[in-house]
């Protein structure tokens, strides 16, 4: 197969080191053929093309790449590698290897709490910009919304988006409060319109990228606040309890989790909608 990888630099400062390193080594790991040992004979990579965008703001950088993906080239996937993170070498054959039309490796938030860029609708909250991160998971989830920093998608769901809606395949929204600004990611468009495509759209838990800030943030960040809030558990009246036992989401365990403090949270359960 061939891909076209494209190369997000325009999220307001200069594409850092670490993440040229980490483009490095993933290039590498597909050229040097080491990406092909782990893909079936149908999935093995032919060939790369690179695509680079530096407008702004960002909704407008990924239609950018998307057009050019389309209009410019032949390739089967298109991969977004965004500038403000690092990647690991083997990330895209391991996402790959799904065979799936939408995916996204796992990276966290760089603000408090830093969660996952894994959401699904939220089982309590209402609303139409209203989703809750996946807290718990493991392997290959289906999600509902998710980010675009490390995100794989195939040529026909760009080309069943643009049947549809033409070439928006990314925008900033409102959101759902005041001050109504433009403060739901362009990303979460990208997701709705894929789904409604008719498209499911997945995260893999287990390949996680780093999202840099002044350091890179990985799983510990969150992993932190997360433990916080089970210890409080016992403290708390049980409707605050139930509260936050219904605010914390788990996926790809069949059978749900259970947390140290003898609490239940059943799988989250995908609602109907949208595709």
């Amino acid at each position: 197969m061939k891909l076209a990888i494209a190369l997000l630099v325009s999220h307001g400062f200069p594409a850092p080191s670490e993440f040229w390193d980490s483009y490095e080594a993933v290039m590498h790991h597909i050229r040097s053929g080491a990406a092909n040992q782990l893909l079936p004979p149908e999935l093995q990579i032919t060939d790369i093309r690179r695509i680079k965008a530096t407008s702004f703001p960002v909704d407008l950088a990924r239609n950018d790449i998307v057009r050019s993906f389309l209009d410019q080239g032949s390739e089967s996937h298109l991969v977004f590698m965004d500038a403000d993170m690092t990647f690991p070498p083997d990330w895209i054959p391991r996402l790959l290897l799904h065979d799936v039309p939408v995916i996204s490796a796992r990276y966290h938030m760089r603000k408090p709490p830093y969660h996952p860029c894994f959401y699904v609708k939220h089982r309590v909250a209402e609303g139409p910009h209203t989703y809750a991160p996946v807290h718990y998971g493991q392997g290959l989830i289906e999600i509902e919304r998710g980010g675009a920093g490390a995100l794989i998608v195939r040529r026909d769901v760009f080309e069943a988006i643009r049947f549809r809606i033409g070439d928006n395949w990314f925008r900033y929204q409102r959101g759902p409060s005041d001050p109504f600004d433009m403060s739901v990611s362009e990303d979460f468009w990208f997701y709705r319109a894929a789904r409604e495509a008719g498209y499911a759209c997945y995260g893999d838990w287990d390949v996680e990228c780093l999202h840099l800030q002044t350091m890179a943030i990985d799983r510990s960040w969150n992993q932190a606040y997360l433990d916080g809030q089970v210890r409080e558990l016992p403290t708390m009246t049980p409707e605050a309890r139930q509260t936050v036992l219904n605010s914390l989401v788990v996926c790809g365990f069949p059978d749900g989790m259970s947390l140290p403090t003898g609490d239940h949270i059943p799988p989250y359960v995908l609602s109907p909608g949208e595709r």
